[in-house]
């Protein structure tokens, strides 16, 4: 069978071509060029278009409490995360293990306490 060659993409923002090929062709783009990436937040924390949070910061704080086992159990103890915060910090932990401050101002504490303590 014939399978013709990928199109020869040059602007990732064609809706008409294929997302995996336009991310691969960003992605080695910007590591060719050595461009810096850039990061868009969103204004409104109604909009839950990051994978089901408010905005990265919020989504990586809940991932780590969701997915690590010890932390969880912390989280589950404390009851909020207001609460978690002071047990985080008590272990000398000030932000996640990607980098982001537990206590970043873009942090939605509501949703985080909505949806990982169910409050």
């Amino acid at each position: 069978m014939y399978y013709p060659p990928w199109p020869n993409v040059t602007d990732c923002n064609d809706a008409s071509k294929p997302l995996d090929f336009c991310l691969h062709l960003c992605h080695t783009n910007s590591m060719k060029n050595n461009k810096a990436m850039t990061a868009t937040y969103q204004t409104n924390c109604l909009d839950i278009s990051y994978n089901g949070w408010c905005n990265y910061e919020t989504w990586n704080v809940a991932l780590w409490i969701n997915n690590d086992e010890g932390l969880y159990s912390e989280a589950m103890a404390a009851g909020s995360y207001e609460a978690l915060l002071d047990v985080i910090y008590e272990c000398g932990s000030k932000e996640t293990p990607d980098g982001v401050k537990w206590t970043d101002p873009k942090v939605n504490i509501i949703q985080l306490n909505s949806n990982v303590f169910d409050i």
